[in-house]
């Protein structure tokens, strides 16, 4: 069958102008996508499932995306509203099962983005490391309303048994470059991810008033628990670890006048362990001294 379509919604997914052929034979039906018009851009593909089990059916597809929108697509197809921008989606994956979660505990594949102009909404990075500058502990929080504005953001990610893993992440914007590496347990929809930012730039706004330079400064943040709602750990005993840090971090120190080193660890470590927290005070009264 050849068909041409106005409207197509598919599970949560809403196609627009969509040209396909679906070819059904000995209980194997292959969909092949010419031109698909879905969340301002276009994809063509291939999505084939295999009933010849019996038992169960085995799900393979391999897609090009081109042109789409992060942020209604990822929101429609993963419930995931964390990430704005137009570029490109690249997705070879296949699974089985009697059900769409078996499929997804079995999914093995690949998958390649790469969007631009976008952001990265619910973490400020820049604000973040702004206010570690600055010696105020509480601006590393976060807020639903925040975000990291990008002009290109890369990755690859290789997906075993429904958990996808990815060890080259790239963003880069005018004022910072952040690389990461981490995985996503899909059927949980969880996340285990480190960003690691670079600033590269002076971070002082146009007419605010001096800041200390960060550039060079590097400060892993961990990106851990439920997708829809993770929670953003820096971890600055980490930075500390790094020698192209340290110098950054001697400046950082001169903006803690007057606080104690265990405040600052306690506000900095809070809920780590008792040793990790007695070794981040010792890197601290190293580093964070004013000389």
């Amino acid at each position: 069958a050849r068909l041409s379509l106005d409207k197509l919604t598919v599970g949560p997914l809403a196609l627009g102008q969509s040209d396909l052929s679906v070819a059904l034979k000995n209980r194997v039906m292959t969909t092949t996508l010419d031109k698909v018009s879905l969340y301002e851009g276009t994809g063509t593909g291939t999505v084939m499932l295999d009933g010849t089990a019996g038992t169960r059916a085995s799900l393979a597809t391999d897609l090009k995306l081109e042109g789409v929108s992060a942020l209604p697509l990822l929101k429609d197809a993963a419930e995931l509203d964390r990430l704005t921008g137009k570029g490109r989606l690249a997705l070879t994956l296949v699974g089985q099962g009697t059900n769409e979660r078996e499929i997804v505990e079995t999914l093995n594949g690949r998958v390649a983005l790469a969007f631009n102009d976008g952001a990265i909404v619910g973490v400020n990075i820049p604000e973040m490391m702004r206010n570690l500058g600055k010696g105020n502990l509480s601006g590393l929080s976060t807020a639903p309303t925040d975000k990291t504005d990008f002009s290109e953001m890369t990755s690859t990610w290789t997906v075993k048994a429904g958990v996808a893993e990815n060890e080259d992440l790239k963003l880069v914007s005018p004022m910072l470059r952040l690389s990461g590496s981490g995985r996503v347990a899909l059927p949980k929809r969880e996340v285990d991810y480190t960003l690691r930012p670079k600033v590269v730039a002076s971070l002082t706004g146009q007419g605010s008033t001096p800041e200390p330079d960060l550039a060079g400064i590097e400060v892993p943040v961990r990106v851990h628990g439920p997708w829809d709602d993770p929670t953003y750990t820096p971890d600055v005993a980490g930075a500390l670890k790094n020698p192209k840090t340290v110098e950054a971090i001697k400046e950082i120190g001169k903006q803690f006048k007057g606080k104690k080193t265990d405040e600052i660890v306690n506000d900095l470590l809070s809920g780590d362990s008792k040793s990790r927290k007695e070794k981040g005070k010792k890197l601290l009264e190293q580093f964070l001294s004013p000389q």
